[in-house]
């Protein structure tokens, strides 16, 4: 990742077994020697003009081939310049970022609905969040905002530097949040992704650190880290942690987010955030490929904002409780501009970059510790229905599963005894007066805290309090007063509490007042599409198995997963990731069938069927072939 006005530079080297799969070489380098050499290739790359991307990789394709301490070089097609030295270590210089950073004033859409129909609802399992920086002063430290709002929903939180030893110390006790923001990239050899690291590369830290590299556990790495008097960014040699690492030294708790903010930490095959689902993180997050800093520093404070209910990051007038993950990447991808989709040229060619939500599915992952469901950060209360008569009260919302012990309900800080708890609904004892009779109630799960919503002192009651309706499907609601005022969202509603759905899927509410407008009730409503539009590009990727062709004819299944980002104007982007990597698609067509290819030969036929919202697809990358089959939900 980069500033606005700074360039992305990484660069791995990256040990090779031989007999294992690995190129080794003849001949040996010394510490100092290696040392000389990356310093060299660092100033040349610094000293590139950065104007032309395929002018600036030949240039360092000539100069690697010039040391006399590398034995062999090439470009690979991501725009990336790979490097073996005579010992047989690997290096790549990434080199797939404009110079130029992506900047904008954001500007907030109003009014546009989300989708609520969460799959999983858990809350984190511990209230610890742990927020780690990797980058220098040459980039934005997010951590402290990220902090402040965490801690409003009452997490204990502890910020950092993304050390070895601090990732090391995560096996100790896990959080239920970790954040990184930090450098990542892909890599030939042993080990495709790296995950940049505050621990400098010296010799007594490679003593220390030596079993870790041996094993491929650690990686070199090279990036721009901090800020020089004149404005420009020093150069530093860090190490980095792998995938090993992770499969290796961590263990997540169940129902724990993992949020790394750092270049291709979704992509690359989906190698990191693979590594991290098996060992348990309930939730991932992160990027497809390399993201400009400035972007990615608010999309991470829109996710928190929202995910927690703070709103203090573009907030609205109109404040909405705490969002589950997919309500929350649907208004990512509904706000103008779009706050999970970064694009930049490429050659010509439009890349699109997208913050993508992964949840642990065993079935796919492998994974043998307990995943968990989480889907929020705090419990959400969408209305409240008090019942006088029966001396109870009921809350509608997201509440996660029975936490027992650790979950309360208060009005203005009394607790209420509670009768039942359920994922989407509570039900209290309401005493008929005094202390907890009226105010503003609210629901702690863990220390984390709901948004408040008020409870009046005046009965008005709705019948249904909440309907799941399908698209232009009628309901009828009462009250329980007369001379009533009816009022809706989604849909339209006469004033005989005839409600019909309009035709966009999402939660709303019907609203009853009395004519004076100084008492309401209200009814949650969710309307369902059903898989009756289906829409390939809804900005959630599929699952599914792919049947593998190899080139020499056996045939193989594999769990595999894709997704269609919608580009405007009839033009998408798709990508598919296969067994030993992912192809990116320039796709053209509609949100039912796309069709297209990349530079490097491969083509892709994408087609949507419903009911039942099955995707199928056929990939072809040259001499082999893959038929995909998978599914996604609304």
């Amino acid at each position: 990742m980069s500033r606005v006005t700074a360039r992305v530079l990484a660069l791995f080297v990256t040990s090779l077994l031989v007999g294992c799969g690995g190129g080794g070489g003849s001949g040996s380098l010394s510490v100092e020697q290696r040392m000389v050499a990356l310093d060299a290739i660092g100033q040349q790359f610094h000293a590139l003009p950065h104007k032309d991307r395929k002018a600036d990789n030949q240039t360092m394709l000539t100069f690697l081939k010039s040391r006399p301490e590398i034995a062999d070089a090439g470009i690979s097609e991501d725009s990336c310049i790979w490097g073996r030295f005579k010992d047989g270590r690997e290096l790549l210089i990434v080199n797939n970022r404009n110079p130029n950073a992506h900047s904008r004033k954001a500007s907030l859409l109003k009014n546009h609905s989300h989708t609520t129909r969460a799959l999983r609802n858990g809350l984190p399992g511990s209230k610890k969040a742990v927020l780690l920086n990797g980058l220098g002063t040459c980039y934005v430290n997010v951590t402290e905002e990220l902090s402040a709002m965490l801690t409003d929903k009452g997490y204990d939180v502890s910020i950092g530097e993304a050390s070895v030893d601090r990732f090391l110390h995560l096996r100790d006790d896990f959080p239920g949040v970790l954040f990184v923001s930090s450098h990542g990239g892909t890599a030939q050899g042993t080990e495709p992704y790296a995950l940049w690291t505050t621990t400098e590369v010296n010799k007594t830290n490679d003593a220390a650190l030596a079993t870790y590299l041996a094993e491929g556990s650690l990686r070199y790495m090279f990036a721009e880290q901090d800020e020089r008097p004149d404005g420009e960014c020093e150069d530093a040699k860090h190490y980095g942690v792998t995938t090993k690492f992770v499969q290796k030294y961590i263990t997540c708790s169940a129902n724990s987010l993992v949020y790394l903010d750092a270049c291709t930490s979704a992509g690359a095959g989906g190698v990191m955030r693979s590594a991290w689902l098996r060992q348990g993180a309930s939730l991932f997050v992160g990027w497809t490929r390399s993201v400009d800093s400035d972007f990615s520093v608010e999309a991470s404070q829109f996710v928190f904002d929202r995910m927690l209910g703070t709103n203090s990051f573009l907030p609205e007038t109109d404040a909405k409780p705490p969002l589950d993950y997919q309500a929350v990447k649907t208004e990512m991808s509904t706000h103008t501009p779009r706050l999970d989709l970064y694009t930049e040229a490429d050659n010509n060619v439009t890349v699109a970059v997208e913050l993508v939500f992964i949840p642990n599915d065993p079935q796919f992952t492998n994974s043998t510790a307990p995943v968990g469901d989480l889907g929020l950060l705090a419990p959400s209360i969408q209305n409240l229905y008090p019942n006088r008569t029966d001396n109870n009260l009921k809350l509608i919302g997201q509440f996660g599963q029975n936490p027992s012990a650790e979950g309360q309900v208060t009005v203005d800080g009394t607790p209420l005894t509670v009768r039942s708890w359920e994922f989407n609904q509570i039900v209290c004892d309401l005493p008929a007066s005094g202390p907890g009779s009226s105010g503003t109630v609210k629901v702690s799960v863990r220390g984390h805290t709901s948004n408040g919503v008020s409870l009046p002192a005046s009965e008005l009651l709705i019948s249904p309090a909440q309907v799941t309706l399908k698209r232009g499907q009628s309901q009828k609601f009462t009250a329980t007063r007369t001379e009533v005022q009816w009022s809706a969202t989604g849909g339209s509603i006469d004033q005989n509490g005839n409600y019909t759905a309009g035709n966009t899927p999402g939660q709303y509410n019907v609203t009853v007042s009395v004519n004076d407008g100084a008492t309401s009730a209200t009814a949650a409503v969710t309307i369902i599409a059903d898989c009756y539009t289906p829409n390939l590009a809804n900005g959630q990727p599929f699952f599914g198995t792919a049947t593998w062709t190899r080139s020499d004819g056996t045939i193989q299944t594999i769990n595999t997963s894709l997704g269609v980002t919608s580009l405007g104007g009839g033009k998408y982007y798709a990508f598919f990731d296969k067994f030993n990597g992912s192809n990116g698609f320039q796709c053209s067509g509609s949100d039912t069938a796309v069709s297209g290819s990349n530079p490097g030969g491969a083509t892709m036929q994408l087609t949507m069927q419903v009911p039942g919202c099955t995707v199928s697809g056929h990939v072809s990358t040259g001499n082999e072939s893959y038929d995909f089959s998978g599914f996604k939900d609304y």
